[in-house]
């Protein structure tokens, strides 16, 4: 098993590593720095950088005439938390990125994820969800910039984000 350890306050420590096997003993000594844990993630925008060209054997808005391409709009949910964008109609791949500013959007409860869909407004029936991702944001605790691609549809976002301490 592996041992942890876990700091309860921020700040420089010494770490002595000891390895013991075939009788002896190896150690390893070495200072670290322990930045505190944020309290939140603030999003400020939100970028679209790819979606599925096809929803099955059909384009997105298809049985329109001409098949106009999709009007696109994403929520994203945190708990406690949604955010939904305006739509950017008749999006072309060229079109790429599609960006929107983020207000008073934040998840605080880093072990819940946060969700991110991507749909295509329909104004004569149901919207159509083309495609979305789940992350843990505990994974990405730091970074101000994150990208993320959905394996299955392909699609990828970018969000732009600050972290609270």
């Amino acid at each position: 098993a592996n041992p942890q350890h876990v700091f309860v306050s921020s700040g420089t420590f010494i770490v002595k590593l000891i390895a013991y096997g075939n009788g002896k003993s190896h150690a390893i000594l070495d200072t670290i720095t322990v930045s505190a844990v944020p309290k939140a993630m603030l999003v400020t925008r939100i970028e679209v950088l790819d979606y599925p060209s096809h929803k099955g054997t059909k384009t997105w808005d298809s049985p329109i005439t001409g098949s106009p391409p999709p009007d696109i709009y994403v929520k994203m949910f945190a708990l406690g938390n949604v955010f939904t964008s305006t739509r950017s109609d008749n999006t072309q791949k060229g079109d790429l990125p599609l960006s929107w500013p983020v207000h008073d959007f934040s998840a605080t409860f880093f072990d819940h994820g946060l969700e991110i869909g991507m749909y295509d407004a329909d104004d004569l029936d149901k919207d159509d969800f083309m495609c979305g991702e789940q992350i843990n944001i505990r994974n990405y605790i730091g970074k101000q910039i994150i990208d993320i691609t959905s394996s299955e549809s392909g699609c990828r976002f970018r969000l732009y984000v600050k972290w609270l301490y």
